[in-house]
């Protein structure tokens, strides 16, 4: 009787072991963008600005920008948000220096921020290749029309999705790319490009918005991750 029960046991094993062996799809969307106080991301920044004016040149700019969670607080409905410090370093500060607030909301759904009162959604879950989302779903305020409101819907989707990407020499095994298309013609030209890799954020973008094409005024910047620690 104990050899039979010996063998009902192996049995029982064996099917426990065989179910096991089905990996459940686990999604990690929401490792793209880690939060927690004293995260701290600093970026190199290339930045064109042109006037559309003979009279005055080109203005090329090269600085860095440190975002920093000094804190967290809960909005009215009741979800933790995030406040991130920005402050800039030029080569005539040599130092950082405040530059603005803004705040981070993270849910199962999105992550969310919060600029000057208006709410981007920044990325939408899951992530999923060629998942698209409307950037103005909350505001019509936007990267190229923070202060004002825009009836341009800014089109956004995921380009590419769990795919190495190199950024100032450092390589990320799993990054997915979001691409923001504002307008796009013949006069205008604003839309904007952003990885992010799994546990650690946003590591490049790049944002344009030229207002006559023709003329060629507005302005376009590079952001690279330099740096991701928690202090």
């Amino acid at each position: 009787m104990k050899i039979i029960g010996f063998y009902i046991l192996l049995f029982f094993v064996a099917l426990s072991c065989k179910k096991n062996e089905i990996v459940p799809n686990i999604d990690h969307s929401s490792k793209y963008y880690p939060l927690d106080t004293g995260y701290t991301w600093i970026y190199s920044v290339d930045s064109i600005i042109m006037y559309g004016n003979e009279t005055k040149d080109t203005d090329t700019l090269t600085y860095l920008v440190k975002n920093r969670i000094v804190s967290t607080t809960i909005d009215a409905t009741g979800t933790l948000n995030y406040v991130v410090e920005k402050s800039i370093q030029t080569a005539k500060t040599n130092r950082f220096v405040f530059n603005t607030l803004f705040t981070i909301r993270k849910t199962p759904l999105e992550v969310v921020y919060n600029v000057n009162d208006a709410r981007i959604p920044i990325l939408i879950f899951p992530i999923i290749r060629s998942k698209e989302w409307n950037g103005n779903i909350y505001s019509q305020k936007d990267e190229w029309n923070i202060a004002t409101s825009s009836t341009y819907e800014v089109e956004c989707r995921y380009t590419e999705v769990h795919k190495p990407h190199s950024v100032n020499g450092i390589m990320y095994d799993s990054t997915s790319k979001v691409t923001r298309l504002k307008e796009e013609n013949a006069i205008n030209s604003r839309y904007a490009t952003e990885v992010y890799a799994a546990n650690v954020g946003l590591v490049s973008k790049y944002f344009e918005n030229i207002a006559n094409q023709s003329d060629t005024k507005g302005s376009k910047y590079t952001y690279a991750l330099i740096s991701f620690e928690k202090y």
